[in-house]
């Protein structure tokens, strides 16, 4: 892999972890959005946007998850997702 892979790579999960701990810029209402301990927490959540390969939401869900038996749904996915304004993907990006 190269040099800038590598670097992406590992800078990518500490920035993640930075927004985590302060999302209020990067959801539509950060009074209320991501501040109860939910099995799909900020960080899963981008995590999950970024990696995710071709295959069904569920099974996303299940692989990230360790195809734990409480695997959060697909559907609290998406009510996660929609949470999160679309600048927060662009903070990483760029």
């Amino acid at each position: 892999m190269n040099a800038y892979a590598n670097s992406l790579k590992q800078k990518l999960p500490s920035l993640i972890r930075e927004m985590a701990a302060e999302p209020a810029p990067y959801v539509k209402n950060h009074e209320k959005d991501f501040t109860r301990k939910k099995k799909l927490p900020f960080e899963a959540v981008m995590q999950l946007l970024i990696s995710m390969g071709g295959n069904s939401l569920y099974k996303e869900l299940l692989e990230s998850q360790g195809y734990d038996a409480n695997t959060a749904t697909t559907s609290a996915f998406v009510q996660q997702r929609n949470k999160i304004l679309p600048s927060a993907v662009e903070v990483l990006v760029s």
